[in-house]
């Protein structure tokens, strides 16, 4: 396999975030990678990817995996280099990842690493030797659609471990496939928002219906909304609802209904697109982004709470 296939990967620098909703810890991880042929070059500065990946761990998944406080240290750098590496693979790596682990989305009974095997080596070049050769970069829509599978993830599981059950549904399996699918024409963008728009909406909200008085209707986002208001500031809770609620107004365009319903040309102000849209593709991107931002920053309120 030629040698510019191989990644190296620098663990720079780690340094503890702090305790997340009194029941945890997590770490964030710096990294770099770069061609091996590039380093000792002119190009190796310009051409080499720098990043973060941070990785928290409730206090209930650290307990039943009986983890001492060094050997905690030690799985969550696994799990920070299996990811770099596995997304370094398919093309997929971002600059800036999260992992959340909770009893939701881990085994309870063991971590997957053995924190006896793992190095805390830091500033050393190790090769990333894929099994097979990876021939076709990832595209934009794939990057950010596995950031936006990966954002989700933790945001179910940091709620499952907070308040129980899930927070964002899934109202049918091929809403995640559609992310990372090209967009060329009008009726594809039509039908990849209604997707997009079908994930943003789709709430959990058995445990927050809980809260609300006897009687009340209202939508599965704003009882979303309602909830972290009560939990958080509304200035770090409104923007979050204000995207989410603007990928619902977008996806009511024509086709599937018609320009003229309520809130669709606002919507497209509201992120920033051309009325009429003439370049799907990015239009795409741009609502996947405006998406994976909602969630990343959802994800930082809930570890707020």
């Amino acid at each position: 396999m030629p040698s510019k296939r191989i990644k190296i990967l620098r663990s720079e620098e780690w340094d503890w975030v702090g305790l997340f909703a009194g029941d945890g810890r997590e770490i964030a991880f710096k990294y770099s990678v770069v061609d091996v042929d590039l380093i000792g070059s002119s190009q190796e500065a310009a051409d080499t990817l720098e990043g973060e990946v941070v990785v928290g761990i409730s206090r209930t998944l650290e307990t039943l995996w009986k983890l001492e406080p060094t050997s905690v240290n030690k799985v969550l750098l696994a799990y920070a280099g299996q990811l770099i590496r596995d997304k370094l693979l398919d093309g997929t790596l971002s600059k800036r990842e999260d992992i959340q682990l909770s009893t939701y989305n881990s085994a309870p009974d063991h971590p997957p690493f053995d924190p006896d095997t793992v190095q805390m080596s830091f500033d050393v070049a190790y090769p990333i030797q894929p099994e097979v050769e990876r021939l076709v970069e990832a595209s934009p829509q794939q990057a950010l659609a596995s950031e936006i599978i990966g954002f989700r993830d933790s945001i179910n599981a940091l709620f499952g471990e907070k308040f129980g059950g899930r927070l964002l549904g899934l109202p049918q399996e091929r809403s995640l496939s559609e992310l990372s699918r090209p967009c060329n024409s009008l009726e594809e963008f039509a039908f990849r928002v209604a997707s997009l728009a079908g994930l943003a909406t789709s709430i959990e909200t058995s445990y927050i219906k809980a809260r609300v008085q006897p009687g009340e209707q209202k939508k599965p986002l704003d009882l979303m909304g309602e909830f972290l208001r009560d939990q958080c500031s509304p200035q770090d809770v409104n923007p979050i609802m204000d995207s989410l609620k603007n990928l619902n107004r977008v996806r009511r365009m024509y086709p599937i209904h018609t320009d003229r319903a309520n809130g669709v040309i606002s919507s497209f102000v509201f992120f920033g697109l051309q009325y009429p849209i003439r370049d799907y593709q990015t239009a795409w991107i741009t609502l996947l982004k405006a998406y994976s931002e909602a969630l990343h920053s959802l994800l930082n309120l809930l570890k707020s709470i």
